[in-house]
């Protein structure tokens, strides 16, 4: 139900009769606000006037006086220092109803000089959100299913996550993990599978309407938080004397603890560095905290050495010692006890590579060697199966470098000699007539 009506406000006061006449304004001029909603008025006076009242005109004939005394509202007026000086009056509603605040709401000074504004108060559309489970929580390294439905008597909602709308549907990858866990379904359900910590957001859903040419949006949110845990330290961290050293501990929602969160030297049970829940933080001397990295609270260690800062360390909520039973543990070394100081870390991360490329050159070498000797061997097996299937009264020269090739002739004993360079092979095709020469 939407009514309407007028509010005056007056500003009375004892002025002389050539006072000049004040400027009043109210802000803002107009309002469209739904049912149960907060609200607030104000009224500038300028110049500075003794007096402010108000006044809701609800009726030709009906004026209220708004002050005080009425339960439902507040008006707090005062001159803050200004050139030129000004009065401000502002009224408040916490809690607006359609009939009784709808209306002209008049603000007027001693001067006569006066402004009115409209509020209009509608009720609001039908908006019900449902989850489940009830109180959704994302517990870390456990993926469980959020279900988010929101019932607006058959119309359609729209959902944002964080304030930035949520464009698309069926399977969407809201938190850029290339994992597409929420699902937008047609019957205004949103579905979160195998929920992380990467989920965790505000989500909410919306309708928008329109009153007196006005747009509105109603809306219906959840905060899904994850669960508040601590993951403690677990490793070891060599150092030589004189490093600085870090250890890992990583919080959720340490905001949902009234307990604060410790570093101790477990050596000597001191607390070297406290976080507190409003997100002050204390440390002891040498020692220090990195928060760069979300959820994180990294203790640093300045200048160890092994009396007083070489041992173990743990972080947990106060009220919770240890409770994942592991340690971090600062271990101080030598150049003599560990044998390799930080030149030698270098030498072996640089030399091992070199000597894997060694090895590997060296096996391809050998691979290739035998493979060429391999096929030789085929080479001289073939020649020499040729060589047997060769007649018998072929004779072979002995020599290689300087073979003689001597061609018989029946008719005549001449001796021909030819040096041939090279694997030529003379060899002589003997016949009872006559003698053939090799084609070589």
């Amino acid at each position: 139900m939407v009514s309407y009506g007028v509010v005056l406000c007056v500003a009375v006061g004892i002025g002389m009769v050539t006072q000049a006449r004040t400027v009043v304004t109210i802000y803002p001029h107009s309002a469209v606000v739904p049912v149960g909603s907060r609200f607030e008025f104000e009224c500038i006076s300028n110049p500075q006037s003794p007096s402010i009242r108000w006044h809701l005109q609800q009726e030709v004939h009906t004026r209220i006086t708004l002050d005080n005394s009425l339960e439902y509202l507040e008006i707090v007026t005062h001159s803050p220092p200004r050139d030129p000086p000004v009065t401000i009056s502002a009224l408040k509603i916490d809690h607006v109803e359609s009939v009784r605040d709808s209306g002209s709401y008049i603000c007027s000074d001693v001067s006569g000089s006066s402004f009115t504004a409209l509020l209009t108060v509608h009720d609001r559309p039908y908006l019900r959100m449902t989850t489940y489970p009830e109180n959704p929580m994302i517990a870390v390294g456990t993926a469980s299913n959020i279900t988010l439905y929101c019932d607006a008597n058959g119309e359609d909602v729209k959902w944002r996550k964080n304030g930035v709308d949520i464009d698309g549907s069926g399977e969407l990858d809201l938190d850029g993990d290339n994992d597409e866990d929420v699902h937008l379904q047609a019957n205004n359900t949103l579905m979160i599978t195998g929920s992380d910590v990467t989920d965790a957001g505000l989500y909410g859903c919306y309708i928008e309407y329109v009153v007196d040419d006005v747009q509105l949006e109603e809306n219906r949110t959840v905060d899904i938080q994850v669960r508040l845990q601590v993951i403690g330290p677990n490793s070891t961290v060599y150092a030589m004397p004189g490093q600085t050293v870090s250890l890992q501990c990583t919080v959720y929602s340490i905001h949902q603890s009234s307990d604060h969160l410790v570093w101790v030297y477990e050596n000597t049970g001191e607390t070297v560095a406290t976080i507190y829940p409003t997100g002050h933080i204390a440390t002891a001397e040498g020692y220090g905290l990195d928060t760069t990295k979300p959820n994180r609270y990294d203790l640093i260690i300045y200048d160890v050495d092994s009396k007083n800062k070489n041992g173990d360390y743990d972080c947990y909520l106060s009220q919770n010692v240890d409770p994942d039973g592991k340690v971090g543990t600062v271990t101080i070394t030598t150049k003599s006890s560990t044998g390799c100081n930080i030149g030698c870390i270098i030498g072996i991360t640089v030399g091992v590579p070199i000597v894997v490329l060694f090895i590997i050159s060296l096996f391809i070498l050998i691979w290739c060697h035998r493979r060429n000797r391999s096929k030789t061997n085929y080479g001289l097996r073939q020649q020499n199966k040729k060589e047997d299937n060769m007649p018998r009264d072929v004779e072979m020269a002995p020599d290689i470098t300087s073979i003689t090739r001597i061609r018989m002739d029946t008719r005549k004993q001449d001796a021909c000699k030819t040096t041939v360079s090279d694997l030529d092979v003379c060899r002589v095709y003997k016949t009872p007539s006559r003698s053939i020469s090799s084609p070589y």
